[in-house]
């Protein structure tokens, strides 16, 4: 049903300070070689989104459509996906989106 030798993953953490590279066959493999290459608890529940839009990743049906080399992210009970957005971003009129944000 997959490819004999899996797909290649970029699989960041929940808070996308780490990232590694994972080959996996299956949605339970990924799961596993990513908790063990980011060092997370194996009592820890995961869950693996999609890093560009936050999809879930809910089964192996879905995971067969995922390409090669896509970017996943990894996330522990209680994490949630948030966009990835720099630090600092201009606006179209030159502003820095942080300025027009208002109070904190």
């Amino acid at each position: 049903m997959y490819a004999a030798q899996g797909k290649a993953f970029r699989v960041w953490d929940g808070e996308r300070r780490v990232k590694v590279g994972v080959v996996a066959r299956s949605l339970h493999e990924l799961k596993s070689k990513g908790r063990q290459h980011l060092n997370l608890p194996e009592e820890e529940d995961l869950s693996i989104v999609l890093e560009d839009d936050g999809t879930v990743v809910a089964d192996n049906e879905f995971f067969q459509f995922i390409p090669d080399q896509t970017v996943v992210q990894l996330l522990t009970e209680g994490q949630e996906w948030r966009p990835d957005i720099p630090e600092s971003v201009t606006q179209t009129d030159g502003t820095d989106v942080a300025d027009t944000a208002g109070p904190i």
